[in-house]
């Protein structure tokens, strides 16, 4: 079971069919489809940002890693050491990770100075958590395989033109992996809400993240190929995808597409400099997500990157 924003439900798989009637494509998503348009990234973005590309390989893609690790060699996602994990997923360094599961931000005490909301402490201190061992993404940069690319629009995946989705993350010995997948369409309702069973062994349900435990995997059997075959049908080459840091969601769920709109980059102030989900909800919505130590909600984070994207647009239905 697991906990959303408005209810607990079980949400092991349920899609369009059972949770929502996929209709037409209506005037007003027409119209927000035209405003979003003209924010959508550039080809030059999608590469630089490490978004999954075409490579001229079927069932495959490019990613380009803004930070890439190299050899054996990986930074753990948490606490940021160092260590070694081999080809074949087998970790060669055997040591505790200690991290700060809260948000590095600033304070107000008389003097300018930031700490982690979680403990209270520096950037310096020891973390207040302790796990058994480090994690990882894979930053390196190369030709994947076990990627689908979305089709030209055809008489079966018409139903949208503008989907908002998010995934909640697991690591696995062969690092981050997706576990959770959501997807919202423009009026901010459930079309496919899903728990996935990662291809590997998972060593880290990141639960002060994903809000994800051990229990919720019990009787799980859908697959990144069940993913794939519902994007099949209902996602084409013109959907406009929105989400927050999407490159990373699309990298995890093995996804080439050039229609995104990416909240992280569309109100980022400078180059470089990107506002994490949670302020731009304080900030733009007046919600209050991701609460320290409650674990994320891909519901609620799907829901917020549709409806800033309509707020920075100034569309109303």
């Amino acid at each position: 079971m697991i906990e959303n924003s408005q209810n607990s439900v079980d949400i092991h798989t349920s899609s369009a069919s059972s949770q929502q009637e996929c209709s037409v494509i209506t005037s007003s998503e027409e119209n927000l489809y035209r405003l979003l348009l003209p924010r959508v990234l550039t080809e030059q973005e999608l590469t630089t940002h490490g978004y999954p590309r075409p490579c001229g390989q079927p069932n495959k893609a490019e990613i380009t890693e803004l930070y890439p690790t190299y050899g054996d060699t990986r930074r753990c996602h948490r606490c940021q050491m160092s260590f070694e994990v081999s080809s074949d997923g087998v970790y060669q360094t055997a040591e505790t990770c200690r991290f700060h599961c809260g948000r590095w931000k600033p304070v107000s005490s008389g003097h300018f100075k930031k700490m982690f909301d979680c403990c209270g402490k520096g950037h310096k201190s020891l973390g207040c958590k302790k796990a058994k061992q480090h994690v990882y993404k894979n930053e390196i940069s190369g030709v994947y395989e076990g990627y689908m690319e979305t089709m030209p629009l055809n008489e079966e995946n018409y139903k949208f033109n503008v989907l908002s989705f998010d995934c909640e993350m697991v690591y696995t010995r062969f690092g981050l992996s997706f576990a959770r997948l959501t997807v919202v369409n423009y009026k901010l309702e459930t079309v496919y809400d899903t728990m996935v069973k990662p291809s590997a062994e998972i060593i880290d349900y990141n639960t002060h993240m994903s809000g994800l435990r051990a229990q919720d995997f019990i009787g799980v059997t859908t697959t990144l190929h069940d993913v794939h075959e519902w994007f099949k049908k209902n996602v084409n080459a013109d959907t406009i995808l929105i989400g927050h840091s999407l490159n990373y969601d699309l990298k995890a769920v093995k996804i080439v597409h050039n229609k995104v709109v990416d909240t992280a980059m569309l109100f980022s102030d400078s180059p470089g400099k990107m506002p994490g989900l949670k302020l731009l909800a304080e900030k733009q919505l007046g919600k209050v997500i991701q609460v320290t130590g409650k674990g994320h909600d891909s519901t609620e984070d799907a829901q917020c990157c549709m409806q800033l994207v309509q707020k920075k647009v100034n569309w109303k239905e």
